[in-house]
C-alpha cells in the first residue's frame, strides 16, 4: 500500500507516540496531536520532518478546526490513510459518590471528542462525494474496560463501552465509502498512566464511605497492573498491522490474560457478580 499520511490523536506519550515512531519508520508520515508546546517541540526534534505535530485538545472545536486548515494544507489532493482515535482520559471512582463534572468531562473527551475528530476529518479520509478509491481507515483506541466493566471504574468504563458502539456504528455506516473501522482493545500497557495513578490522591474524597477500606488498597492493583502490563510496543504493531493489512480483524483483545477475559465474558452476570462482590467484602480492588 502507498506509504501516506496517518493522523494520531494523544501522541505526547504512550500509545500515541510510540505508533507515532513505529509509522514513521516504516515510511508514513505522521500528523501528530499534542497539547502544548513542549511535547510539540520534542515530536519534531524526535522525529525531524516526518511529523506535522498539531497543538490540538480534542473537546476544543476552534483547536480542531485549527488543525484541519494544517492537515488540510499538506495534504492537498492526497488521502488521509488512517486516522488513530487514540487520545483519551481515565476518571475512577464509585459511581454513587463520583463528581457528575467528573462524569461529563470523561465522556466529553473519550466519547464526545472522539466523534469530534472522526467528524472533522472523514472527508480527508475519502467520506464525501464523489466516492473515491482507496479510502482511509479509523482506528479507534479502545479497552478491555469497553467490554468488561470494573467496580470503581465507571466512568472510564462507561466511556469505553460507548466508544465501542460508536465504532460499530461507523464501521457499518460508513462501509458506504468503503472506509473501514478498527477497534484494538488493549489491558494494562507499561505507559506513563500508572506512574500518574500512583500521584493521585483523589481517593480520599471516599474517607468516610463503604468503599475507604477497600481503596485504601489501590495502590496494590496499581502496582499489579504495572506488573502484568505489556509494553507499549504491542499496541503500536497492531496499529501498524491494522493500517497495512487489507482486512484486520474489526477488534482485538491485547493483554496477557485475553483468554481470561473472554471466559468471563461468557459466565452467566449473576456468577460474576458473586465473584467480584465476594473479592469486595475482603476489602479488596477487583483487577482490569
Amino acid at each position: 500500500m502507498k506509504k501516506g499520511y496517518v493522523l494520531i490523536t494523544g501522541a505526547s506519550t504512550g500509545i500515541g507516540y510510540d505508533s507515532t515512531r513505529l509509522l514513521i519508520e516504516n515510511g508514513f508520515k505522521v500528523f501528530a496531536t499534542v497539547r502544548n508546546e513542549a511535547d510539540k517541540m520534542k515530536l519534531s526534534l524526535n522525529f525531524g520532518s516526518n511529523v506535522i505535530p498539531l497543538i490540538l485538545d480534542i473537546t476544543d472545536s476552534k483547536s480542531i478546526e485549527t488543525a484541519k486548515s494544517i492537515v488540510e494544507n499538506q495534504l492537498g489532493d492526497e488521502v488521509l490513510v488512517a486516522l488513530v482515535n487514540n487520545a483519551g482520559i481515565a476518571v475512577s471512582g464509585p459511581l454513587q459518590f463520583i463528581a457528575i463534572e467528573d462524569v461529563r468531562h470523561q465522556m466529553d473527551v473519550n466519547v464526545i471528542g472522539t466523534l469530534l475528530i472522526t467528524q472533522t476529518f472523514l472527508p480527508f479520509l475519502g467520506g464525501k462525494l464523489p466516492i473515491i478509491n482507496n479510502p482511509g481507515k479509523i482506528i479507534n483506541i479502545s479497552s478491555i474496560s469497553g467490554i468488561f466493566s470494573t467496580p470503581f471504574m465507571g466512568p472510564y468504563c462507561m466511556s469505553k463501552y460507548a466508544v465501542e458502539s460508536m465504532s460499530d456504528i461507523l464501521r457499518r455506516e460508513l462501509s458506504v465509502y468503503g472506509i473501514d473501522v478498527i477497534v484494538i482493545e488493549p489491558g494494562p500497557i507499561l505507559t506513563p498512566i500508572w506512574e500518574k495513578a500512583k500521584q493521585d490522591t483523589s481517593n480520599s474524597r471516599y474517607q468516610g464511605t463503604i468503599y475507604e477500606p477497600i481503596l485504601a488498597n489501590r495502590m496494590d492493583i496499581i502496582n499489579q497492573n504495572e506488573k502484568n502490563a505489556l509494553p507499549v510496543e504491542a499496541v503500536s504493531n497492531l496499529v501498524l498491522q491494522s493500517i497495512l493489512k487489507n482486512k484486520p480483524s474489526t477488534r482485538t483483545i491485547i493483554t496477557k490474560k485475553s483468554w481470561l477475559i473472554k471466559i468471563i465474558k461468557s459466565l452467566p452476570d449473576r456468577f460474576v457478580d458473586k465473584l467480584i462482590t465476594k473479592t469486595l467484602k475482603k476489602g479488596k480492588l477487583v483487577g482490569r
